[in-house]
């Protein structure tokens, strides 16, 4: 193995005919939190950035100065398009420190991506109660992400289940609708996120699910717009 040396990192190159490949090292690599999570999850970008910059301008100390610490290094403009993406969307937290601005309420929940201005404002299913989280699409590289009470209005023969952001406090609402057993009833599950069960058979559009609980729930599939169901939204 042999090394090309640069001011900001060592460029390696193996010369094991069984494990061909090159392999930027940086500083903080093994040592920081951030340097580890580059390392192991960004090291393709970094390669490939290595050589195209041949280990020598200033994109490769930003990556040095990134993985030691400073953070607004993380989000220099001299890193590459494909290196920026991979700290943001793999190792925010390690190297960001958190790349989420939320804010919080009793039955709603909602993030936007704010790389300059985050906040430890908490939103996910443990911090709205029975609530179901969706994101779009391009989350957590850009977008919003919004997690809301789910709730059902239940009637003698119907039910309807829905996100429900304006839900307060009313007991008219339950967490779920679970039809009767063997009773003909059907419960579909709309493109658009709601659900409902009654005696009539879904349309060709929706989906026969179980029950209206939140473990049958989805997000809508209408558009890439909050299309994707996760656990929290807290980056």
């Amino acid at each position: 193995m042999f090394a090309l040396a640069g001011p900001a990192c060592i460029l390696f190159v193996n010369d094991d005919p069984g494990s061909l490949g090159t392999s930027c090292r940086f500083s903080g690599q093994d040592a920081s939190a951030c340097g580890i999570c580059l390392a192991s999850s960004c090291q393709k970008a970094i390669d490939s950035f290595c050589i195209s910059s041949s280990c020598r301008d200033r994109g490769m100390a930003a990556v040095d100065a990134c993985a030691t610490g400073m953070s607004d290094q993380c989000l220099s403009s001299d890193l590459s398009p494909d290196l920026s993406s991979c700290i943001v969307s793999a190792c925010a937290k390690e190297c960001l420190g958190g790349i989420t601005n939320c804010s919080s309420g009793t039955n709603e929940c909602t993030c936007n991506i704010e790389l300059h201005s985050p906040n430890a404002v908490a939103c996910g299913e443990s911090t709205v109660r029975n609530s179901i989280c969706c994101a779009d699409a391009s989350w957590p590289k850009n977008g919003s992400c919004r997690c809301t009470y789910w709730g059902c209005m239940i009637q003698s023969t119907r039910c309807d289940c829905s996100p429900r952001s304006f839900a307060g406090s009313s007991s008219d609402y339950k967490d779920a609708c679970y039809p009767p057993q063997g009773g003909g009833y059907h419960c579909c599950r709309s493109s658009y996120g709601s659900c409902s069960c009654d005696m009539s058979s879904c349309l060709s559009s929706e989906t026969e699910v179980p029950d209206c609980s939140l473990t049958s729930a989805g997000c809508s599939t209408g558009s890439s717009l909050q299309n994707k169901r996760v656990t929290t939204c807290t980056q």
